[in-house]
C-alpha cells in the first residue's frame, strides 16, 4: 500500500497545483477588465453644463424684472415645438426649464435635459418681461439654443451660436438638425483568447473522469497484490511486465496520472496555465469623429421687434425700416415679406438672397383709413428660419400746416362733437372715439367736410383760436351747443354761432331746451332749414329789408 498511497498523494497535489493556478489565472483576467476606463474614456459625460452668453457687457443699469416660470415654460413649449418640427425623431421628452440668477453674461445653460435661465437676461432683461421695449434678449431663442445642447449639439452656427445680442432673433432650421446625431448607447465587448480544449484535462477533471478514478485505485492495488507486479530476478516473465513502469514513473512525476486515465498515452503533461490577454474594446464609430469644422449655416436676425409708425394723418404715408441680417457663414435665402392684420400696413420688398455678414433694408409703409389705432405682424421666412416684427400706428384726421389744424376724413363723412379744453381740440365720433391735437403754435382751427353728408355738434367749451366748419359737399349740418346762443347767418349757407365760423351748410339746429335767437340779414340763405331744437324757447330775427 505504500506506492499506491504515495500515488495518491501527488494525485491530490497535482490537483490542488492546477485548481490555484485557474484561480489565478481568472482572477487576474477579470483585475485587468475591471481596471478598462470605460466609464469615463469611453461613455460622454452629458452632466456638463453648455451655456449661451450674452454679447458686450452688462449695462450699467441692469434690468430690474425677472423672467417668470411662466413665461420661460412657454417659451421651452415653443421651442421644442420648433425642433419637433425639423427633427421629428428627435427624443424632446422630459426637458424642465427654471429661472435662478446664473451671474456674469451668462443668459442660458443645461444639465442633462433640464434648462436654467438667467432671470434678468445678464442685465438686459428679457423681451417677455418688457414688451414692445428694444434693446432686451430674446427668451424663445436663449430657450431654443439650450434645447440644441440636451439634444447633443455643442456650439456651432446658427441657432447653436455661443453668443447672443440684444434684439437679435434665430430659429430652428432643418441645417440645425442635420447635424443632431441620435445617441446609441456604447457597447463594451471583452473578447478572450480562444484555446483548444484539452482532452485530458476534461477526462481528469469531471465526467467520465470521475467514474473513471475507482477503477484506477483498483488497478494501483491489484498492481501492488499481483506477483507479476514485481516478479522475481529468475522470472522471465518480469522482463515483459508493462504496469510496472507506469506505476513507477507516477510516484516520480504527477503528470503520470494522466497515463493512467488516459488508454492512449497521449496526456503526458498537466494543462499549462493560460496567461490573461488584454481585452479588446471595441467601441462604436462616432460619425461627427471626422468633422474637423462646423457646417457653414446662415443665422437671420432681424433690427427691432417691434416697430410703431407713430400718428399719421389719414390720407398721409409713413414708412418705417426694418433691416434683416444674415450674421451667419453662408448664404441666408429671404423668401417675400407679408404682413398680417391690419390693411393699413404694406411692403413691397420682394424676396432676396443675403450674403454673410450682409443685411437688407425692408421698407413698411402706413396709411391710415381710419381714426384709431392699427396693427399688424411683419412675418419675415427665410431657410434659416423665422422671424416677425409687430407693427403699430395711429391714425388721425389732424394735420398742422402753417399756423392752421385741420381735420379732414379724405373723403369720409363727420360725425363728430367739436370740444376744447386745456389747450387741445378733440373730435369725439359717435362711437366715443376721440382724435385730438395740442394747439400750441396752432392760430386756427379748420374743420373740413368733405362730398358726404357731414354733421359736426359744437360742445362746451370757448373756442382759445378762430375755429371755422366748412361742410363741403353733400347736406350738412351744424348744431348748436347746449347753452343759449345766438345764430349769424350772413350769407348763403353761411354765417357764425358759438365763436365758430360756418359755411357750405345746409341745416342749422339749435340745442334741446335753451333759448337760441338766429339772426337772419337781408343776404342770408339756406338750401335747408333752421330748428331751434325741441323745447326751450328760440327767437328768429329778421333784418329789414326785401326778402323774396
Amino acid at each position: 500500500m505504500g506506492r499506491a498511497g504515495s500515488r495518491t498523494e501527488s494525485r491530490a497535489q497535482w490537483r490542488f497545483s492546477r485548481a490555484l493556478s485557474v484561480a489565478l489565472s481568472f482572477f487576474m483576467l477579470v483585475s485587468v477588465i475591471a481596471q478598462q476606463p470605460t466609464s469615463q474614456a469611453l461613455l460622454p459625460d452629458i452632466d456638463s453644463p453648455e451655456s449661451l452668453i450674452a454679447t458686450g457687457a452688462t449695462p450699467d443699469a441692469p434690468a430690474e424684472v425677472s423672467a417668470t416660470n411662466s413665461q420661460v415654460n412657454a417659451a421651452l413649449s415653443q421651442a421644442v415645438s420648433d425642433w419637433q418640427a425639423v427633427a421629428p425623431d428627435a427624443d424632446l421628452s422630459g426637458i424642465t426649464a427654471a429661472v435662478s440668477d446664473l451671474g456674469g453674461l451668462e443668459l442660458g445653460r443645461n444639465s442633462g435635459s433640464n434648462i436654467t435661465i438667467d432671470g434678468n437676461a445678464a442685465g438686459w432683461g428679457w423681451s417677455a418681461s418688457y414688451p414692445g421695449e428694444s434693446g432686451r434678449m430674446d427668451l424663445v431663442t436663449v430657450v431654443r439654443h439650450e434645447v440644441g445642447h440636451v439634444l447633443g449639439l455643442g456650439h456651432s452656427g446658427g441657432i447653436m451660436t455661443s453668443s447672443l445680442s440684444p434684439d437679435a432673433s434665430r430659429g430652428v432650421t432643418s441645417s440645425d438638425a442635420a447635424t443632431l446625431v441620435v445617441s446609441e448607447p456604447v457597447e463594451v465587448i471583452v473578447e478572450e483568447e480562444a484555446t483548444e480544449p484539452d482532452a485530458s484535462a476534461e477526462s481528469t477533471e469531471a465526467g467520465p473522469a470521475a467514474e473513471s478514478e475507482p477503477a484506477s485505485t483498483e488497478m494501483a492495488e491489484s498492481v501492488e497484490t499481483d506477483p507479476v507486479a514485481e516478479p522475481a530476478e529468475s522470472d522471465p516473465e518480469a522482463e515483459s511486465a508493462e504496469p510496472e513502469p507506469v506505476v513507477e514513473s507516477s510516484e516520480s512525476d504527477p503528470a503520470a496520472e494522466a497515463t493512467e486515465d488516459d488508454p492512449e498515452g497521449e496526456s503526458t503533461e498537466p494543462e499549462p496555465v493560460v496567461e490573461p490577454t488584454e481585452p479588446a474594446v471595441a467601441v462604436e464609430a462616432d460619425p461627427l469623429a471626422d468633422e474637423t469644422e462646423p457646417v457653414p449655416t446662415p443665422v437671420l436676425a432681424v433690427s427691432v421687434t417691434e416697430a410703431d409708425a407713430g400718428v399719421t394723418s389719414i390720407g398721409n404715408v409713413t414708412t418705417l425700416e426694418v433691416i434683416v441680417s444674415n450674421i451667419g457663414d453662408a448664404d441666408l435665402n429671404l423668401a417675400e415679406l407679408v404682413i398680417s392684420g391690419s390693411g393699413s400696413f404694406s411692403t413691397d420688398s420682394a424676396a432676396t438672397v443675403i450674403a454673410p455678414d450682409s443685411s437688407f433694408t425692408a421698407t413698411i409703409s402706413f396709411a391710415p383709413t381710419a381714426v384709431g389705432s392699427a396693427a399688424a405682424t411683419l412675418i419675415i421666412t427665410s431657410d434659416a428660419g423665422e422671424a416677425t416684427v409687430a407693427l403699430s400706428g395711429r391714425g388721425t384726421a389732424w394735420s398742422v400746416e402753417g399756423g392752421t389744424a385741420t381735420a379732414s376724413l379724405a373723403g369720409g363723412a363727420f360725425d363728430h362733437v367739436l370740444s376744447f379744453s386745456g389747450g387741445t381740440a378733440a373730435l369725439t365720433g359717435a362711437s366715443g372715439l376721440v382724435d385730438s391735437i395740442d394747439l400750441a403754435g396752432v392760430t386756427q382751427v379748420v374743420i373740413a367736410g368733405g362730398g358726404g353728408n357731414d354733421s359736426l355738434t359744437l360742445g362746451n367749451g370757448s373756442a382759445p383760436v378762430a375755429t371755422a366748419f366748412n361742410g363741403g359737399g353733400g347736406n350738412d349740418s351744424l348744431l348748436g351747443p347746449a347753452s343759449n346762443t345766438t345764430w349769424s347767418i350772413s350769407g348763403s349757407g353761411s354765417g357764425a354761432a358759438a365763436g365758430a365760423s360756418f359755411s357750405g351748410i345746409e341745416y342749422l339746429i339749435g340745442a334741446s331746451g335753451n333759448e337760441d335767437t338766429f339772426v337772419w340779414s337781408t343776404s342770408a340763405s339756406l338750401a335747408g332749414y333752421v330748428d331751434g331744437g325741441a323745447g326751450g324757447f328760440d327767437t328768429l330775427d329778421i333784418d329789414g329789408g326785401d326778402y323774396a
